[in-house]
């Protein structure tokens, strides 16, 4: 009895194992945020979403928004008494997002204003205001009220035009605790409670509806959703329940089938929510686990953490809310934030692949046939189940290719086996004659063909070369380089659309052959022309459905070859995304007309009506994430199935997005000195001061969280010529913007390389320092204006003032020049009067000395000749003494002749002194025969006056020799008289000699001619009045003097000069 016991056992626990594996699974991916991506906190206790996309987190640390790319912590204003310690949160409208704290009761949060004015404060009022409460659990706004409450509070109303918080009792017997407040598409409000169950509230009529199950104690509900007109909602010991609010009553209890609570709330649905894009109920449990409810199978699908987080690092500790979203939601939970999109889970039916997971899949005909590390078999046509398995002899398998129901199957180091799916044979392929080394050949690519009319096989091998293979004979001819092949490394084969064989080379290029019977090779390799081949490393050819033949190498990108078999192009079509994959060594098309093209970094699908590359991550929708390793991929006109070391993971190719859907870009917040001032954006046009122009804005995509490759670029309009590429930062900077009206333009390129049509343009001001103002330029060029006029009006009045100064200046410097004209005129003549006068004075003057200095040589011997006879006399009269005093005189009449004859004039005094020592010599000389007398004023003799030296000697020797001297019998009387009349001097010389024997000539010559010395004193005074006035000097002979006792007496009137040499 034991043994059957334990045989049931077995028995059953093997059907659950196979009803296990027969079950559908589905893997799910999952993005998952943490704080090390940037949330303040793990703890994410509520979320909702704005208008704009952006998703708003209630954290254990603070309010906080998500963009898509990037966390942004709200800051609190440090000095209010803020809590961070957040519960729930509602999005309200005018930008204000009211959330719950667990001690400082409801915040309210207005986008539009900065930090320290953004923040209010309100407070739970219970008792008829004689308490107040602050732990606070739900908050939702709607029609500008706001629904609160929390621990033991009621509803409570905050009414936004008055400000008046109004309590609204659901049971007039009890303070209830909420834990929920939901609001449906009919407007009630469905208020969660923990101690009396579910109410429903209507704003308009004020009617309450309850909905309870009467549980001893605990009654929480703590999660509340609508699916159209049905309410789902979570209840203590009856995980959900299903709610008919037109027949108000609970239609279902125990929806999920999970039974009561053995500990408080440890079987507890926490939270629930209606996704429509799938029509489920998600329901989250208490310890983390999330449940999938369909509405139309009532189908229950728990999501395995452990399948789809292997190690369990990313499970989910206690799941506080769901929020849906457009084709998704997210989870907030103890330790992150997840987000799960249909974008992200296209491929995701998941088969497990057991002990002998599944590396290729092939169609043979009709059926599907798989391989794995050892056996190849038959799958059924689901992919669940291995209809058979065969061994494959230990196989290194490179390539397989169905034709007629045979398998061939290339390896690395055996050739070519050939598997027959009818008689489920395996054996190296037949040759007859000589094998050329195939049975050792590392193999590749297999392609049939007709040759001749006869069925052949190409086989390509590295090693080896190109083999065609007669399928009738069964015979194998090879080419290599001793038969035209350029190289024998080859890597891949494939027939165009004209039915020429390709090879792709291993570093030799490309080769082509035409003609198949003669085998001409034709070679191509890479060059300088933009027609050539891109590299010389070819992986792969592609004849698509529209007869494009395709290849892919070593360059990143794919490659197009075109043209004629005369004249062959090949077109390479560049990887446009900024890190593009490297290159692709296989090529698959889909119905669709898409490439897909596997790279050793990843999977890429390129369009080749939009000639875009398509980037597929793993995890991200298409991929499977990278806990599974890929072995291969299959598709055909239904299915994409991925074969991993788990198993395979499949799904309808035709279900995949195109992924054309307009992206909307959105900026998520705007910093001016890298200080948060996002609050500006809600203030239309954003206005900023000069000190302020340096700034930056943060933008992204929802579309970002689904794995898209977004690029965006954008551009300040007045500052930027061009749109500029903002690769990964997603941030724009400006920096030292001139004051000025601009536009802030951002738009995104999907992946698809279309731009969106949606630009996003944000107006812009940056005030103008008071001088770059408009009125202060326009007011300093009315100034300069007014300044330039009076400049010129002062320097039209200045240049009047000074043209008028300038024409009296002309009028009076040309009376001036006319009358300098005159004077120098006159001056020129008074100065060529002076020069001809100084000329002649000169001339005159050296004429005078010259003249004076012959008289003098004349006079001067005629005197001394005189003398020396008197001399003599003595001598021969042996009269010593007298001769010696006659001498001594002479000697003294000498030395005074020559010292007034070196000068034109001399001193009265010494003239006289002269004339005096003159009459004594004579006395001497005349035996003292005549007397003389001199008559002087005495102040002449004192006075500096000067005149002519030796003029009135000559005339006092001429009164001497002419006339005294010849008298007889009388003495001689010689009288000298000399006054000062005016400025004259006036000198009258007398004797009584014997007079002149004939009278002058009146008014002819006044001067007695008869004496060498009279002519000489002649001369000289009309030399004297020649230089100076004329008349100033003259000589007079009165023969007839009225004097008596005198015969003759000569009158001379000379210039007196003073202080003059």
């Amino acid at each position: 009895m034991a043994r059957i016991v334990v045989f049931i056992y077995l028995l059953l626990t093997a059907f659950i194992a196979f009803a296990q594996e027969r079950l559908p699974q589905r893997i799910y991916n999952f993005s998952h945020f943490t704080s090390r991506e940037g949330l303040p906190s793990d703890k994410i206790r509520d979320a909702a979403t704005d208008p704009d996309g952006l998703l708003w987190m209630a954290t254990a640390r603070g309010l906080c928004y998500f963009d898509g790319k990037t966390f942004h912590p709200v800051s609190f204003d440090q000095k209010g008494d803020f809590s961070y310690d957040l519960s729930s949160i509602s999005i309200g409208e005018g930008n204000k997002i009211w959330v719950t704290s667990y001690n400082r009761g409801l915040l309210c949060y207005d986008r539009s204003k900065p930090s320290d004015l953004a923040w209010t404060k309100y407070a739970a009022s219970v008792n008829q205001g004689a308490l107040v409460k602050h732990e606070l659990y739900a908050v939702h706004e709607s029609a500008g009220k706001v629904y609160f409450g929390g621990q033991e509070t009621d509803l409570q109303m905050l009414d936004l035009a008055s400000g008046h918080i109004t309590v609204i009792k659901l049971d007039r017997k009890a303070c209830m605790t909420i834990f929920r407040i939901h609001k449906d598409r009919q407007g009630l409000l469905w208020i969660g409670t923990r101690y009396h169950g579910l109410f429903s509230y209507d704003p308009g009529s004020k009617k309450i509806v309850h909905y309870g199950l009467a549980n001893l104690g605990e009654n929480a509900v703590t999660a509340v959703c609508d699916v159209g007109g049905k309410i789902f909602a979570s209840y203590y010991n009856y995980n959900l329940i299903h709610v008919d609010p037109a027949l108000r009553e609970i239609k279902q209890k125990d929806v999920l089938g999970l039974g009561p609570n053995v500990s408080l709330y440890d079987n507890n649905i926490d939270e629930a929510a209606f996704f429509p894009e799938e029509n489920i109920v998600l329901a989250a449990h208490r310890n983390g686990k999330l449940y999938r409810y369909g509405l139309q199978d009532k189908h229950i699908e728990e999501v395995d953490w452990n399948l789809n987080v292997p190690d369990g690092s990313g499970k989910p500790n206690r799941i506080n809310r769901i929020v849906p979203v457009r084709r998704g939601y997210f989870i907030c939970s103890d330790n992150g934030l997840y987000y799960y999109s249909k974008e992200i889970n296209q491929i995701t039916d998941f088969i497990s692949g057991g002990q002998q997971p599944i590396h290729r899949l092939i169609k043979v005909n009709d059926s599907i046939w798989y391989l794995t590390a050892g056996g190849i078999g038959q799958l059924s046509a689901d992919f669940r189940t291995r209809i058979s398995v065969f061994p494959l002899a230990k196989l290194s398998v490179s390539q397989l290719m169905a034709l007629d129901g045979r398998i061939y199957i290339s390896t690395l180091d055996r050739g070519i086996f050939v598997f027959d799916t009818t008689k489920k044979t395996l054996g190296p392929l037949k040759v007859v004659g000589s094998s050329f080394g195939l049975e050792h050949a590392d193999c590749n690519r297999i392609v049939a063909d007709t040759v001749g009319g006869r069925p052949v096989l190409w086989i390509g091998s590295w090693s080896d070369g190109l083999y065609r293979y007669d399928m009738q004979a069964n015979s194998v001819v090879r080419y290599d380089k001793t038969n035209g092949l350029i190289d024998h490394k080859i890597i891949t084969l494939a027939k165009d659309a004209a039915g020429a064989l390709w090879m792709g080379m291993d570093g030799f290029g490309a080769v082509k052959v035409e003609d198949k019977l003669g085998m001409k090779f034709i070679h191509f390799k890479h060059g300088k022309s933009p027609t050539s081949l891109a590299v010389n490393t070819v992986f792969s050819f592609l004849l698509d459905a529209d007869r494009n033949f395709w290849y892919s190498s070593s360059q990143q990108g794919i490659g197009q070859i075109t043209g004629s078999a005369a004249n062959v192009r090949f077109r390479q079509v560049n990887d446009r995304n900024r890190f593009p994959r490297i290159y692709a060594y296989a090529l698959k098309d889909d119905f669709k007309g898409r490439i897909w093209m596997r790279t050793p970094d990843g999977m890429t699908i390129f369009d080749p009506g939009y000639s875009t590359f398509d980037q597929l991550d793993p995890g991200q929708g298409v991929v499977p994430p990278d806990r599974f390793h890929i072995y291969d991929f299959y598709q055909d006109s239904d299915n994409l199935v991925w074969t991993t070391d788990k198993g395979l993971i499949k799904g309808s190719i035709k279900a995949l997005n195109d992924n054309r859907r307009e992206i909307k870009p959105i900026i998520s917040a705007f910093k001016i000195l890298n200080r948060d001032n996002s609050y500006r954006l809600r203030t239309g046009r954003i206005l900023l001061q000069p000190r302020e122009n340096t700034f930056s804005f943060l933008f992204s995509a929802a579309e970002i969280m689904n794995g898209k490759n977004l690029r965006f670029s954008y551009k300040l309009e007045g500052i930027d010529r061009d749109w500029i590429d903002a690769e990964d930062r997603h941030e724009a900077v400006y920096s030292n913007v001139p004051g000025g009206n601009y536009r802030f333009f951002l738009r995104v390129e999907d992946q698809n390389g279309k731009w969106s049509t949606h630009q996003l343009v944000i107006p812009l001001s940056v005030k103008l320092l008071w001088y770059q103002g408009l009125w202060f330029k326009i007011g300093l060029i009315a100034c300069i204006f007014l300044a330039v006029i009076l400049i010129l009006l002062y320097g039209i009045a200045h240049q009047k003032k000074i043209n008028r100064l300038q024409h009296e200046f002309s009028l009076t410097l040309q009376q001036e020049l006319k009358q300098n004209e005159i004077k120098i005129r006159e001056q020129a003549e008074v100065l060529e009067v002076e020069k001809e006068k100084k000329l002649a004075s000169e001339f005159r003057q050296k004429l005078y000395e010259s003249e004076l200095k012959a008289i003098r040589s004349q006079m001067n011997p005629h005197f001394i000749f005189n003398i020396l006879n008197s001399i003599e006399a003595y001598v021969v009269e042996n009269d010593a003494r007298h001769a010696s005093k006659l001498i001594h005189k002479f000697a003294t009449l000498s030395r005074l002749v020559l010292e007034n004859s070196q000068f034109s004039m001399a001193s009265i005094a010494s003239e006289l002194q002269l004339v005096k020592l003159y009459l004594e010599l004579e006395q001497e000389r005349f035996g003292q025969t005549f007397d003389y007398v001199i008559h002087v004023d005495e102040d002449l003799i004192k006075s500096s006056y000067r005149i002519p030296s030796m003029l009135i000697q000559p005339l006092v020797e001429n009164a001497v020799h002419h006339g005294v001297r010849h008298l007889s019998g009388r003495r001689g009387k010689i009288s000298i008289k000399a006054t000062k009349k005016d400025n004259n001097l006036c000198i009258e010389i007398m004797d009584n000699g014997v007079g002149f024997d004939f009278a002058p000539k009146p008014n002819l010559n006044p001067f007695k001619s008869a004496s060498f010395g009279i002519m000489g004193v002649e001369d000289r005074l009309r030399m004297i009045n020649s230089e100076k006035l004329p008349n100033s000097a003259w000589l007079e002979i009165d023969k007839n003097p009225q004097e008596e006792d005198f015969t003759v007496k000569v009158s001379m009137m000379l210039p007196l000069l003073k202080n003059v040499q």
